[in-house]
């Protein structure tokens, strides 16, 4: 627009010789292809191999987040990246999707911005293998919320912004270990809510965790480490060691299995006194710090007590002094400790008695009882970190906004699989399901909303390995499992063998099932999976002896006491519950929570084993990305349309496509500027009909390469308002220069020279005159000078020359005087009718001089009010002989020819050179004779050698002359810096003007307004004399003042009115975009309403069909009523009649 307004020539100078860049609001390098697509839907082919290579050629540049539409694909780079920043986080705030490259912040701006739009809970799943950087995404995530979300005064928002920073390292010093395949691996599920107020407030928040791996806590893989906080704690300052009586590392029997103490990128002194700066910051006193350290040294003394065993297999603690340590830490009596461990109590309705352990039995007790421990106190924790986030009672509310992040170790796959990889798989499946799910709706809903057609894909939906693993109808593999744990007694070796069998005998026919010995395969999304039975079952039961809890109960500590409380009504009675029933519930619980929010994806990849930077196993992230369903998320996406984007952000990146649309906005609908845009941009790209398609509120493209073409017509517009805007900024620079420079003549003059009123408010624009004109003039100097001489003039004007000519008259001549950088040039209109021969091009131009800018000695101007300017130069060398044409030639002296009668000849003037006419015009050039005003030639090299005019002062006269003078001394002065940059203004000009005799000048003057004057000039032998009018009249001042201050003023007014006029148009606009939000919010609203509806209905269904089902079982084995009993017994009841049917039917 401004471009537009502004001169379309527009002259440079020497600050601006460098260009302006035009940077987007958007950041073009997503759609750079040397860094890969930064939208895996818009790769021009699909497949596992070139999604593979597209990652990898970002990850190469340190790119490692990538889109599949709104799904976030994150690679772990194994290395610190400048992507975090708060300069970062605040250019993410508040931006749109689209605006910006591929990032988590993008994630969690859009869940955060959608969250207080649309007034819905949101979700953020972050899946992925172990080590692919979940840990770290959700990190960054919260962070990210925590750092944009509002403040409130006299409120606890900072408070629990602390808490939800803070709680991050507590809960990894206590669910983190290092793995074979991460160090810093996350070895329980969390998911965690943020709940905030309608402004944007958090206001509490909520964690839940499940599946915390338990088993780590008494034995660990080669290499690998148990939970961090050990560590840590054995790294704790000296005076916390010795009041809880700890070691070296190798003291304790759980730590020293793996053989491994230290992890990279962990250090446990640091993150030790982190973790105690979290538990303050949760709430926890001194005291309840100190109790949480004696539970964790518990675990490890515990872990510590040994047993042997006599002959009659009855056990006893080998090692007493860690029976009594352990026995301090848990504050309990050794005596009664040792008692739980290698005994236990029965209880039969007939009598009670003691049944001594084995050594086997009593280690396993002894490891159930370190295990619950630590179990007890990570859940303890969680307990601890909600009550400091519901401290202001938000989860009360009825409808409450909500963020909740998932984040759960992913799928594994190891040489041995067991119990606990069984159950992080399942988990995997259900969230795949739910992503499969979601994925698909979402398409199918957009498509539906919008009025857009699609042909669905085939997709492997992965519920039916979800049934095979937790169905109860017909029994899946924990539902055989709970039945095997209920009927099993000490030794599990016989449960593990009888659980194979009923495997084998309910669910080998599964399509997704293979069973082998002491082992069964099961094929997940991601791949086979085969596990080991061994153990199973014993993990899956997981309980403690009643006589443990009991002495437990019996500690002097609170917090133990707190871990194990007394049960209430009789539930000791009831069977415990599995492993297998929790996850199941768990899981159900955590998809039916999902369910309800708008769910936002990560996808996290494992760049390579080694856990390395800069390093990409490409075999390694293809597995990845073929069980993530990479390429199925983009065929569903591309099964439609590749490309779709609202009309609002649509228009404001593509709308200087079309006129209609730019530079002006568009004053109608938002969906008729995109049809503008379009129309235009299918005639320049040949798009069909069927390429593009419009529905209600976004545009679909159908092809990711007619995004690209858009992207390419998009540049080219760019490249031309770039250097539109570059012509009018550097008219801008000049004219502030320029302006600047007349400010300067005007001080500098103030006093010693008399102005007219026509000249003083002339404004200094540096070149005047047409663009034709002035590149014409620019094409004639590049021919004119050396080859590699700066064209560009900051000087360029026709103006008045006075000369003599011959020696006996003086006459006026108008010429065009440029100058440049290093030349002052002076040229003057051919007059000649015709060219000197017919084959040769006419010049309009003559050089009537050239001199260089240092050869000036400088310029003189009179106190009077007169249009004169003197430019005194240095005297150079004129020609020394005129050369005349050598006669006796016979032959052109560049080609050859030979001359003859009728050939016309042309001989330099300073060599004496001739030349046909064929080579003339490329050899000789023509300019006027100072001392013989004629057309005279020269060849190049006495072109540039010898000087073009007898030495002499010139005297030029132009209203404009100020504004020359100016310039000549800014060039003068770059050209030689020592020289006096001040302009000489006295009555005569000091010294005789060279070559020109006395005498008394009259001539006349057209200024360029046209008007004419006359001027009287004497010249004598003290120089130069101009006389002119006198003064400044007031009333031309005052005239001109008035004319500029009502200048200005209907600017003014005209910029605030179309100023508020585009303010009306913006909030009609954003009015109009807030209506339909609401609409679709709304109607989004009543879709996901019913769809509740839908599900609690089917739910009931089912559950009242189970009921049936289970009532006409138990009639099967009822004696049917006799005949008479039935005559006067009551109606028959719905499950008789329906038995009565089946049996009819048999």
């Amino acid at each position: 627009t401004v471009a537009k307004r502004l001169p379309r020539f527009c002259i440079g100078s020497q600050k601006c010789s460098n260009l302006w860049r035009i940077k987007s609001n958007m950041e073009d390098s997503a759609l750079d292809v040397s860094v890969g697509i930064h939208d895996l839907v818009l790769l021009p082919k699909l497949s596992d191999t070139e999604i593979t290579q597209n990652l990898k050629k970002r990850f190469s540049r340190d790119v490692i987040y990538t889109n599949i539409g709104s799904v976030l694909v994150s690679v772990n780079p194994f290395q610190p990246l400048p992507l975090y920043t708060k300069d970062i986080i605040q250019k993410y705030n508040g931006a749109v999707t689209h605006e910006l490259p591929p990032h988590i912040y993008s994630v969690a701006e859009n869940a955060f911005r959608s969250m207080l739009m649309e007034e819905e809970p949101q979700a953020v799943i972050i899946s992925g293998e172990s080590g692919a950087g979940k840990t770290e995404a959700s990190k960054q995530l919260i962070n990210y919320i925590a750092e944009v979300s509002g403040t409130a005064d006299g409120s606890n928002v900072e408070h629990v912004k602390n808490i939800i920073i803070e709680s991050n390292p507590l809960l990894e010093s206590f669910g983190n270990a290092k793995t074979l395949r991460n160090n810093n691996s996350s070895r329980f599920g969390k998911y965690f809510e943020i709940l905030f107020d309608e402004y944007g407030h958090p206001r509490g928040g909520k964690i839940e965790t499940f599946l915390l791996e338990k088993s780590r806590t008494v034995g660990q893989m080669k290499g690998e480490r148990d939970f961090h906080i050990f560590y840590q704690l054995l790294c704790a300052p000296d005076e916390v060691k010795a009041a809880l009586g700890l070691g070296a590392f190798d003291q304790y029997r759980l730590l020293k299995r793996s053989g491994t103490y230290t992890a990279e990128g962990q250090h446990d002194a640091q993150d030790f006194n982190e973790t105690m700066a979290a538990m303050k910051t949760c709430g926890l006193k001194k005291k309840a710090i100190q109790e949480v350290l004696k539970s964790v040294t518990a675990v490890l003394n515990v872990g510590n007590v040994t047993f042997k065993e006599d002959n009659r297999e009855h056990s006893s603690v080998h090692d007493q002094p860690a029976l009594e340590a352990a026995a301090l830490m848990l504050q309990v009596e050794p005596s009664e400790l040792s008692r739980c461990l290698t005994q236990r109590h029965i209880k039969t309705p007939a009598e009670e008695y003691d049944v001594p352990n084995n050594a086997d039995q009593a280690g396993k007790a002894r490891d159930a009882l370190a295990k619950a421990i630590y179990f007890e106190l990570f859940d303890w924790l969680i307990t601890v970190v909600n009550e400091a986030l519901d401290k202001a009672n938000t989860l009360d509310s009825q409808e409450p906004l909500y963020i909740g992040v998932l984040d759960i170790y992913g799928f594994e796959c190891f040489e041995s699989n067991g119990f606990e990889q069984l159950c992080i798989n399942y988990v995997n499946e259900m969230l795949q399901q739910l992503f499969i799910e979601n994925v698909l709706r979402s398409e199918q809903d957009e498509y539906s909303r919008e009025g857009i057609e699609w042909k669905p894909i085939k997709y492997f939906n992965n519920k039916v390995v979800c049934d095979l693993i937790d169905e109860r109808r017909p029994p899946g593999i924990f539902c055989i499992l709970d039945d095997v744990c209920a009927t099993m007694h000490a030794q599990t070796h016989g449960a593990d063998r009888k659980l194979l069998e009923k495997l084998g005998g309910a669910v080998s026919s599964h399509p997704h099932f293979r069973s082998s010995t002491g082992r069964f395969t099961i094929k997940h999304y991601a791949g086979d999976v085969e596990y080991t039975a061994e153990g199973m079952c014993e993990r899956n039961k997981d309980t403690l002896y009643q006589d443990i809890v009991d002495v437990m109960r019996s500690s002097k500590s609170k917090l133990l006491q707190a871990f194990f409380p007394a049960p209430a009504g009789g539930d000791e009675k009831r069977r415990p519950t599995t492993t297998a029933f929790k996850i199941k519930e768990q899981a159900r619980r955590l998809i039916k929570t999902l369910m309800d929010c708008t769910p936002h994806y990560i996808r996290t990849i494992k760049s390579n084993d080694q856990k390395k930077a800069r390093i990409f196993d490409l075999d390694r992230v293809k597995f990845q990305v073929q069980y993530l369903g990479l390429l199925q998320n983009c065929q569903v996406r591309r099964a439609g349309f590749a490309y779709r984007q609202e009309f609002g952000p649509f228009n404001d990146r593509y709308a200087m496509l079309s006129k209609k649309t730019w530079p002006g906005p568009y004053k109608g609908a938002d969906r008729d500027a995109t049809k503008a845009i379009l129309k235009e941009a299918s005639d320049a790209l040949g798009l069909e009909k069927a390429d593009v398609q419009i529905g209600k509120n976004k545009v679909f493209l159908k092809h990711p390469r007619t995004l690209f073409d858009l992207e390419t017509l998009r540049k080219k517009k760019l490249g031309k308002f770039a250097k539109a805007i570059q012509r009018c900024w550097r008219w801008y620079s000049s004219r502030k220069y320029l302006v600047k420079l007349r400010a300067g003549m005007a001080k500098a003059l103030t006093g010693i020279k008399r102005r007219r009123a026509e000249s003083i408010f002339l404004p200094f624009n540096g070149i005047y005159g047409i663009s034709d004109f002035v590149n014409e003039v620019q094409e004639r100097c590049q021919e004119l000078l050396p080859k590699g001489t700066n064209c560009r003039p900051s000087f360029l004007d026709e103006l008045s020359q006075v000369y003599f000519w011959q020696g006996k008259s003086t006459k006026v001549r108008p010429v065009t005087t440029v100058l440049l950088d290093r030349y002052l040039v002076f040229l003057a209109k051919n007059e000649s009718r015709a060219p000197i021969e017919s084959s040769q091009k006419m010049e309009r131009l003559l050089p009537v001089c050239i001199l260089k800018v240092k050869s000036i000695n400088g310029v003189t101007m009179t106190t009077k009010a007169d249009d004169g300017a003197v430019i005194s130069c240095s005297e150079p060398e004129p020609f020394s002989v005129v050369m005349q044409p050598d006669k006796d030639a016979k032959a052109c002296n560049d080609c050859g020819r030979a001359f003859t009668l009728t050939h016309r000849r042309h001989h330099c003037r300073g060599c004496g050179n001739l030349y046909c006419s064929k080579c003339c015009p490329k050899n000789v050039r023509s300019f006027p004779c100072s001392f013989e005003y004629s057309i005279t030639r020269s060849c190049a090299k006495c072109f540039y050698d010898q000087p073009l005019f007898v030495c002499q002062d010139f005297l030029v006269c132009s209203p404009r002359r100020t504004e020359m003078v100016a310039c000549i001394m800014r060039s003068l002065k770059a050209a030689q810096p020592d020289v006096n940059d001040t302009i000489s203004c006295k009555a005569r000009c000091s010294g005789p003007a060279q070559g020109s005799p006395p005498t008394v000048l009259n001539f006349t003057v057209t200024s360029a307004q046209g008007n004419a004057k006359e001027c009287k000039t004497e010249i004598g032998a003290t120089g130069f004399v101009l006389h002119g009018t006198q003064g400044l009249p007031e009333d031309a001042v005052a005239k001109h003042n008035k004319a500029e201050a009502k200048r200005r003023a209907a600017a003014k007014k005209r910029r605030e009115a179309e100023r508020i006029a585009a303010e009306e148009r913006r909030k009609l606009r954003e009015a109009e975009r807030a209506e339909e939000r609401k609409a679709r919010i709304a109607e989004k609203k009543a879709r996901k309403k019913a769809d509740k509806a839908e599900r609690e209905r089917l739910e009931a269904e089912t559950e009242a069909k189970k009921a049936k089902n289970a009532a006409i079982r138990r009639g099967a084995g009822r004696k049917p009523p006799s005949t008479a009993e039935a005559g006067s017994a009551a109606p028959v009841a719905p499950w008789m009649a329906e038995l009565a049917k089946r049996k009819a039917g048999k």
